[in-house]
C-alpha cells in the first residue's frame, strides 16, 4: 500500500465506505470525503448530507442561493 496506513470504515448510517490514509503521499481530501466526515460527526443530518451528495455528485441541480 505505498507505506500508507489505511483504516476502513462506514460512516454512520452505512452509507459509503470511507478509506483513510496517512504518510508522505497524503492528498487534501475530496468533497465527499469531507462530507461524509461532517456527517458522521453529527455536524449534519442524514438528509442534509443526501442533498449535500447528490449536488456534488451532480444528480440535483444546484439553485446557486446561499446554504443554511
Amino acid at each position: 500500500m505505498g507505506g500508507a496506513d489505511r483504516r476502513r470504515g462506514v460512516d454512520r448510517a452505512g452509507l459509503r465506505p470511507c478509506i483513510r490514509s496517512s504518510g508522505p503521499d497524503r492528498r487534501p481530501p475530496a468533497a465527499e470525503q469531507v462530507l461524509a466526515e461532517r456527517f458522521a460527526r453529527g455536524e449534519i443530518d442524514e438528509d442534509e448530507y443526501r442533498r449535500r451528495a447528490a449536488v456534488l455528485r451532480g444528480d440535483v441541480p444546484h439553485t446557486g442561493g446561499p446554504s443554511p
